[in-house]
This record gives structure tokens, C-alpha cells and sequence, in this order.
């Protein structure tokens, strides 16, 4: 079992961001108290939604990712961790840049959608 800040496989990275773009609005829902390690109790309680509801969506969107819960909380702190780099280096005086910080800033953006 690896530790939350251990890298995630490039190939079960690809699937689970594949599988988030195909989520009903539901699921995505439910997606991001998962991403940030709510349990199934607690998203329904914020969604207004029973534990069992929660439970089909988790399972639907753990199978349309191909990868367990875990997996998805690694997930979500790796989004977490490149969106916190991209706003510091956009807080940084543009001299104190490296030449090619936009860029990188710019594909991490695009990965995340923010």
C-alpha cells in the first residue's frame, strides 16, 4: 500500500483523469469531498444525499477510473499540490521567474482545469 505522496503510475493517472471527463454531474458531485478523503457518511451529509447514494457513486466513479478510493485521494493531492505551485510562481515578480515558468505553469493549468 503506498503512502499518500508516493507517485502515481502514469498509466492509472491517464485512466482516472479519462474516467473523471466521463462522470454524470452526480458523480462529479460526489468527486471532490472524495478527492479531499470525505467519507461516504460525510459527503452525503454535505450533498443531502443518503451514505447508500453516495456509495453507488463512489463505486461508479472508482470503476469508470479504474482505481480505488486511495488512488483517487492521491489523486486529488496531486491536483492540489500543482495547482498551489502554479498560483506561486504567478505571485512571483516576473524577473524572479525562470524563462520557462509560464509554460510550465500554463500545462499544469491545463491539466488540472484551473
Amino acid at each position: 500500500m503506498g503512502a499518500l505522496l508516493d507517485p502515481i503510475d502514469p498509466a492509472v493517472l491517464k485512466r482516472a483523469v479519462d474516467g473523471i471527463l466521463r462522470l454524470t454531474p452526480a458523480e462529479l458531485r460526489v468527486l471532490g469531498p472524495l478527492l479531499v478523503g470525505q467519507t461516504n457518511a460525510e459527503i452525503g451529509a454535505e450533498l443531502g444525499s443518503s451514505r447508500r447514494t453516495v456509495e453507488v457513486h463512489v463505486g461508479r466513479i472508482q470503476e469508470r477510473c479504474g482505481c480505488d478510493r486511495r488512488t483517487l485521494i492521491r489523486l486529488g493531492h496531486l491536483l492540489d499540490q500543482e495547482r498551489a505551485v502554479a498560483e506561486y510562481i504567478k505571485r512571483m515578480p516576473a524577473y524572479e521567474r525562470h524563462p520557462g515558468a509560464r509554460k510550465v505553469a500554463k500545462a499544469r493549468a491545463e491539466i488540472t482545469g484551473k
